[in-house]
């Protein structure tokens, strides 16, 4: 069927896309009622007219009108794109597909291009909502990257007071089984050490040590004092003794020692009894002068139990006090339960 240039003509009337045909030179050849009412320009005023002409009240609209001329000198033969268009009552989108135009060939002769056929479709409410999608979009975005970071900072709160706790109790632990003053182990620990050197040592030996005259210091010159003096007998204690061997504070000014191979007690003790005794100077000039009762016990000789090797330590301790303090006592050996002096 041949369809007449009427049949063109209702079919660009009734097209609810716009159709604009232009000449090769920019100029409207053909401007349908759906073009004139997307750009708001009257048909009967635009046929014959440079395309771009349409839109010199509209400044804005400068690079929309390019956009379609520009097709025109471009070698694809097909463009589709979405451009901005400026209306008295506000800015629409418009969906522009450019398409040349082309003279049927005589024969023989090569197809020309003639102009050029833009169509548009308004989609400005899909483009609102696109918009609207990507504001949401990104509201959600948001709201998650809010909510994760609150979840991580939650997170990592959490995991620092569970360090804390951790770290606490750790020092709890530690305080429970050592003297905070001197960082020694306390009787506690001291316990528990003597019994473990009960189940997987064949020998050695324990001491326990009173410091002689201690009291006077701090009566004299202060708890403060008192406490330096104390952390001074333990450095030198300590240089009295090897790693392997314990050191713990029992109680105020008193002491007790593990000694891993008893064949280097007396000596030990020996030492002990001479470096606590020598002078003390504290910072601000002051002399000290303190000295140190011990006993000493050897395991198994002297006891098979904690309970009766600090009995038998602290009983020759107190020998040595009664002896005339500043020298250490080795306890006796046991006949049916009992020590023989």
């Amino acid at each position: 069927m041949v369809i007449s240039g009427a049949m063109y003509d209702g079919i660009l009337q009734y097209m609810q896309g716009g159709v604009v045909v232009l000449d090769l030179q920019g100029y409207v050849r053909v401007f349908n009622p759906a073009a004139a009412h997307l750009l708001g320009v009257d048909s009967g005023h635009a046929i014959g007219q440079p395309f771009a002409s349409l839109f010199f009240d509209h400044a804005a609209n400068d690079d929309f009108s390019q956009a379609v001329l520009d097709a025109i000198y471009d070698p694809a033969l097909q463009h589709a794109r979405d451009l901005a268009f400026y209306r008295e009552d506000g800015l629409i989108w418009l969906n522009v597909i450019t398409s040349f135009l082309w003279a049927s060939p005589a024969a023989g002769e090569a197809a020309r291009k003639i102009g050029l056929v833009a169509l548009f479709v308004d989609i400005t409410q899909h483009k609102h909502a696109e918009q609207e999608l990507r504001r949401n979009n990104q509201d959600l975005e948001e709201r998650v990257r809010q909510r994760t970071q609150e979840l991580a900072d939650a997170n990592h709160q959490l995991h620092e007071r569970l360090a804390m706790q951790a770290e606490e109790q750790k020092q709890l632990s530690h305080l429970a089984r050592h003297d905070a003053l001197t960082g020694l182990p306390n009787r506690r620990l001291f316990g528990e050490r003597l019994t473990d050197a009960l189940a997987g040592a064949a020998s050695f030996a324990i001491a326990y040590l009173d410091l002689d005259d201690f009291k006077s210091v701090n009566d004299t010159h202060g708890h403060e004092v008192g406490d330096w003096l104390i952390a001074a007998v333990v450095e030198r204690l300590k240089t009295c003794l090897e790693p392997e061997d314990t050191l713990a504070r029992v109680g105020g000014d008193e002491f007790a020692l593990i000694i891993g191979d008893p064949k280097r007690a007396e000596a030990v003790m020996e030492a002990i009894i001479a470096r606590v005794g020598e002078p003390y100077a504290y910072e601000d000039g002051t002399r000290l002068d303190i000295g140190a009762s011990a006993g000493l016990a050897l395991y198994p000789q002297a006891g098979d139990t904690v309970r009766s090797l600090i009995r038998v330590a602290d009983a020759a301790m107190y020998d040595a006090k009664r002896a005339g303090r500043r020298t250490w006592r080795r306890a006796a050996t046991r006949i049916d339960g009992e020590l023989a002096g």
